[in-house]
């Protein structure tokens, strides 16, 4: 008895002709055609895929570096008290002393404006501050704000100790002193950076 189903054994790619109820192979110019236009879709929707990232990514980038230009130091910013937008006083500051500041305005994540700050005289000037970074030398922790029994910068990390005056080693493992942040008194009477850490942050 004969089948009248189709026959669905596999076999060549091919057009579909209804009258005839059955597949005929494409011919090489066909293949090559319909090749063409499956490369050309690929392309297509691979080229807009990547427009669409573009039109993401430059955004995002700019803002990246309005956001990092922002926070580089320069003359004239004011340094404040730690995490809030309010200027040293340092009419207040006693002497012997030390606190963690940071940058008017500017990230505190970025490690640059990471400050601790010391009034070391009372001469009414610029002089009696001085300003390091707040990163160890030595593996990179945060020295303490407050200074030890003898008034100098003290890391809890691994004991490394500092001078107030200059930011020198005192005690090891660190081997390169604190970098120095050179300040200044604007016409407000606020403390404000005056020049260039003395040393890599």
């Amino acid at each position: 008895m004969t089948s009248n189903s189709p026959n669905h054994d596999a076999g060549p790619v091919g057009l579909i002709r209804p009258e005839q109820g059955q597949i005929s192979p494409l011919t090489p110019q066909q293949q090559k055609a319909l090749t063409t236009r499956r490369r050309f879709l690929q392309a297509t929707v691979g080229g807009s895929l990547a427009a669409i990232g573009v039109a993401f990514a430059f955004p995002v980038l700019a803002l990246k570096a309005i956001t990092q230009y922002s926070d580089v130091l320069t003359d004239g910013d004011v340094i404040g008290d730690a995490g809030s937008d309010t200027a040293l006083d340092v009419a207040t500051f006693a002497v012997n002393t030390g606190a963690y500041s940071g940058i008017l305005g500017k990230s505190t994540q970025v490690k640059q404006n990471q400050l601790e700050v010391v009034r070391i005289a009372e001469t009414g000037t610029a002089d009696d501050f001085r300003a390091y970074s707040q990163i160890c030398t030595h593996l990179g922790c945060a020295v303490l704000p407050t200074l030890n029994e003898q008034n100098n910068i003290h890391c809890p990390c691994h004991g490394s100790v500092f001078s107030s005056e200059d930011g020198s080693v005192i005690k090891g493992p660190a081997a390169r002193a604190l970098p120095s942040l050179p300040v200044a008194l604007d016409d407000q009477g606020r403390l404000v950076v005056a020049g260039e850490y003395s040393g890599e942050v």
